[in-house]
């Protein structure tokens, strides 16, 4: 996969450094879970002394948490898991102890095993089962994040290296590789199954907090509030990456997966200092029906890289609202340089910054985007719907970001949009002139404006 350089290489390592060193500072009012490598099932869990091993533990005590509570995962430990941690009122999902975040993986086990791949009747296809009570297999992740797998929507399109067709009815993987057995050739293969690391559907869940945390590897959702109606929710410090791809409904028409999602009515959320990359859909995204009301949502300080859209604002009519929607001193870099845009079909509306399909400008009400940095695009630094072309709008305030875009070779210059659900007018930039004009249409004041020519681009500028 590529590893890429941009106008903010610097102030991308040093949040990124700021995201893993994160301490562990959450307030936790009642019992105590503990969760440790180190651990074992047949303990209470109430001290880290006493903490269990496995979250097959936590799953199988049922409903036992209770407002004010907390989980805690010890650093340093690592758990493979495929199974939704319902989040519960009131209840706080951290870190403690010393060394990097606790990490959960959405694999069941390293595939790089070659008795667990069996070489099929077809020429260099092999198969490997995945576990009978998962869904699917929604992406491929080969030795520690150096290759992805492309996913086929049927078994005779698995024609070239690392692509890969998931039968959920039999739950096998079929993958084409040309070298040998998969399990000899790669040190590592992690099946990303199909889950939500934390998960909600139960619109009466509020006070929630999500705090220095890594999850990789699901073909779900990282952190996904479905249900609507929620509030009082906080995410901080997390490290959330490779999420998405698997086909939404039994249809294998849509793939989705974003790494942070709130649906529908939203209240009161915090979403601060996370590192968040290579997801299938958008990185942070509020999104949801025609008549919803996100309200007091705060998106601050975080690190977006190579996702379709790094943050998606979504709306499906006419009548939805975003109040008091402040979008601040993040940085979003390499939109549209993933393993996911290559296999989308709608790779052109990748952005940073991603506005649809209703009409923006009349969904904003008292929000703010200010001093953010965008940072280098595939396509659109800005996907942008206003009916009535861009202009300024009094609900929704862009000031003092920093634009980056470099020519390249998928284009002879930047596409700069602005919507009308897949539609309107692409502002074009071929020189800083141009660029400078189309990115005034967005950001009246910006901060810096930066294009870099094939021939002169500097990482360092």
């Amino acid at each position: 996969m590529m590893n890429m350089s941009g106008g903010a290489d610097r102030q991308a390592a040093v949040l990124k450094q700021k995201i893993l060193n994160a301490k562990d500072d959450v307030v936790i009012k009642g019992k105590k879970y503990y969760i440790s490598n180190n651990g074992d099932d047949n303990n209470d869990g109430l001290s880290p002394e006493n903490a269990w091993k496995t979250f097959n533990k936590f799953h199988a005590m049922g409903d036992f948490l209770k407002e004010g509570d907390g989980v805690l995962l010890e650093r340093g430990s690592t758990w493979r898991v495929y199974k939704d941690i319902t989040v519960k009122t009131g209840v706080t999902y951290c870190a403690y102890g010393k060394g990097d975040k606790p990490r959960l993986i959405g694999s069941d086990k390293n595939y790089a095993n070659p008795s667990l791949w069996t070489k099929t009747d077809t020429e260099n296809v092999w198969v490997a089962d995945f576990p009978n009570d998962c869904i699917s297999v929604g992406n491929i992740i080969f030795d520690v994040d150096k290759f992805t797998g492309w996913k086929c929507r049927s078994k005779t399109e698995v024609k070239k290296d690392l692509r890969f067709f998931a039968d959920r009815e039999n739950h096998k993987v079929y993958l084409y590789l040309s070298a040998g057995n998969p399990g000899e050739i790669y040190s590592d293969i992690e099946f990303c199954l199909r889950f939500d690391f934390f998960s909600c559907w139960d619109d009466t869940t509020h006070n929630v907090t999500i705090d220095n945390i890594c999850m990789k590897y699901c073909s779900g959702g990282g952190i996904a509030f479905c249900a609507g109606g929620n509030s009082n929710i906080t995410v901080t410090n997390c490290e959330i990456g490779f999420i998405g791809g698997d086909f939404l409904g039994d249809d294998n028409a849509v793939r989705g997966g974003n790494g942070i999602g709130f649906w529908a009515d939203q209240k009161n959320i915090l979403v601060k200092n996370n590192w968040v990359y290579h997801d299938y859909d958008a990185g942070i995204s509020p999104q949801g029906s025609p008549y919803m009301i996100a309200e007091d949502i705060r998106i601050i300080e975080n690190l977006i890289e190579y996702c379709t859209w790094s943050y998606e604002a979504w709306v499906s009519g006419s009548y939805g609202k975003f109040i008091r929607h402040i979008f601040k001193d993040n940085i979003m870099r390499f939109a549209g340089y993933s393993w996911a845009c290559e296999q989308r079909p709608d790779p052109q509306y990748s952005s940073h910054f991603n506005g649809f399909p209703n009409h923006m400008a009349g969904c904003f009400v008292d929000s703010v985007y200010e001093n953010n940095i965008l940072d280098i695009s595939s396509w659109n630094l800005v996907a942008w719907n206003w009916f009535d072309g861009p202009k300024e709008h009094t609900g929704f305030k862009v000031r003092n970001n920093t634009f980056y875009q470099s020519e390249n070779e998928r284009h002879m210059a930047l596409m700069y949009g602005f919507h009308e659900i897949y539609g309107g007018t692409i502002k074009t930039a071929y020189c800083q002139a141009d660029f400078e004009e189309a990115v005034k249409l967005f950001d009246p004041e910006p901060k810096l404006v930066k294009w870099f020519a094939m021939e002169e681009k500097d990482e360092n500028c």
